[in-house]
């Protein structure tokens, strides 16, 4: 009895070791889900053609079309981009508000692609303008939509665009400012995990090595 007496009870469980834990498994459930969706588009960006080859939505090559406008061959010199074009950006932003009225924007940008001097306009979380700096041809696109080649009648066809919509996906962008703040949100569960999981590690760690020393 005497001997038994001199054991020593065992010390209470840390109450704040057991709410890291039980805070650490949570956090990790939800950081597992935006891991999961980051990793998911992240390959399918990495490898977009072979998926695309997958689903069957590789774009067709361009081709002209069989009645093209007539515009410059070359690409775009700094002496021609000092030339205003034809259509002013006044006209081009009239162009846009007699389509759209007055909607919130996102960005207009003046570009060169495809042998085409274009004002780009796009709204936020929505669709696309593109305005022909030279003709005035106004050619609207979704906000997952990719344009090709020219056809027949002379308009683009159109299709799914994966790419922006895996990266939208990918950064949160899809679900608008919402969607930002909760990948924001995932990467400082991250963060946090990493430093509670080093917590639950060294705690006992410390605890163990105390007891030794005592």
């Amino acid at each position: 009895m005497a001997h038994s007496s001199l054991v020593q009870a065992p010390k209470p469980a840390n109450p704040w070791l057991k709410r890291f834990r039980s805070w650490h498994v949570r956090a990790g459930a939800l950081a597992a889900a935006c891991l999961l969706l980051a990793g998911l588009t992240g390959i399918f960006l990495n490898h977009k053609a072979f998926f695309l080859g997958l689903l069957g939505a590789h774009q067709p090559p361009n081709e002209p079309a069989k009645s093209p406008p007539a515009r410059p061959t070359g690409g775009l010199r700094l002496a021609s981009a000092l030339t205003a074009p034809a259509v002013s950006w006044e006209r081009a932003l009239a162009l846009a508000q007699e389509r759209w009225g007055d909607v919130e924007l996102e960005k207009i940008e003046l570009k060169f692609e495809q042998q085409q001097l274009a004002y780009r306009i796009k709204q936020r979380q929505g669709s696309e303008l593109i305005i022909d700096a030279s003709t005035a041809e106004v050619v609207e696109k979704g906000r997952y939509e990719k344009l090709g080649p020219r056809g027949p009648d002379g308009q683009p066809a159109r299709s799914f665009d994966w790419g922006k919509f895996a990266l939208d996906l990918h950064t949160g962008k899809i679900f608008g400012s919402a969607g930002r703040v909760l990948m924001s949100a995932c990467a400082l569960v991250l963060v946090t995990l990493s430093l509670t999981g080093l917590w639950l590690w060294a705690a006992p760690q410390w605890r163990r090595r105390s007891g030794r020393r005592a």
